[in-house]
């Protein structure tokens, strides 16, 4: 834990880090979820994704609601970077606290004009 928490400290100051060497636990989360959430886990940093492209990438083109309300829910924001999903339209949208904000700042951290 102490090692997750230098790296997200980090992370927020601006070195940007990854997360994969933490094993997670999504067994509270539907089999939908955690394929969301574990495909959303593997976009590389400077990447992103729209809501409608990750549903391709799941094999559920119609679900772009189902994938922005599995990825509301997400426990572990930065190890999943639920961040870099976005709309098509614009950003998008982010349930973490500090919401839009958190979302562009994170972004901005990998290089992405907002």
């Amino acid at each position: 834990m102490k090692k997750l928490m230098h790296k997200i400290n980090l992370h927020l100051r601006g070195e940007i880090q990854t997360y994969h060497e933490f094993k997670i636990d999504l067994c509270k989360e539907t089999p939908f979820q955690q394929t969301t959430l574990l495909t959303t886990r593997k976009i590389p940093i400077g990447k992103t994704l729209s809501y409608q492209a990750l549903a391709e990438k799941i094999n559920s083109p119609k679900s772009c609601r189902a994938v922005g309300a599995a990825l509301s829910q997400n426990p572990l924001p930065l190890i999943i970077p639920c961040h870099r999903i976005v709309s098509k339209k614009g950003i998008g949208g982010f349930t973490a606290e500090l919401g839009i904000e958190l979302k562009k700042y994170l972004l901005r951290l990998e290089n992405h004009d907002i």
